[in-house]
């Protein structure tokens, strides 16, 4: 069973930049701890340039064919594997909303809309994953990639949300 959790300003459309609110949050009944845990956090400023490597998580419909071959071929084949591609925050001078949307050149396919977009960090023997965004859009094309950025609204939305039990 699940649930999904959208925002008002995406729903009613209102804003001229709906953009912003480009992001939902899904609830459903089985623990899915076992697969990663992920902190929420914002983009610092080190984080936008391209000092810092990001990662783009998902489980995309199309992939290119594993043996290296150019053909794309339907992710079905392959079990609906994980991908991650890895990149660094773009420069996007004509961002109409620098506080909510950020670009970024992680591989991706089509499908990875709604992951995550995070860094890395890792602290003695322990790794730790921080969501700064979630991909939106993607453009093969030149190579640049979009995403929402996590705002503290979206910290709001997600850690204060009535739908989540957070344990005790």
């Amino acid at each position: 069973m699940y649930d999904v959790h959208v925002p008002n300003g995406y729903i009613s459309k209102e804003s001229p930049n709906h953009w912003g609110y480009d992001y939902a949050m899904i609830t459903v009944s089985e623990d899915l701890t076992a697969y990663a845990k992920f902190n929420l956090g914002i983009m610092t400023d080190g984080m936008m340039s391209d000092s810092e490597k990001v990662y783009c998580t998902g489980f995309p419909e199309t992939v290119e064919n594993p043996d290296g071959a150019e053909e794309i071929v339907n992710n079905t084949t392959y079990l609906h594997q994980k991908f991650t591609g890895e990149g660094y925050i773009q420069a996007d001078v004509a961002n109409e909303m620098p506080e909510r949307r950020f670009c970024h050149n992680a591989d991706t396919f089509g499908g990875n809309s709604g992951g995550p977009v995070y860094v890395e960090s890792v602290l003695g023997t322990n790794t730790y994953y921080t969501v700064i965004g979630i991909h939106t859009y993607g453009n093969r094309a030149n190579e640049v990639n979009g995403g929402t950025q996590m705002t503290t609204n979206m910290l709001h939305f997600y850690k204060n949300n009535p739908n989540i039990y957070w344990g005790s």
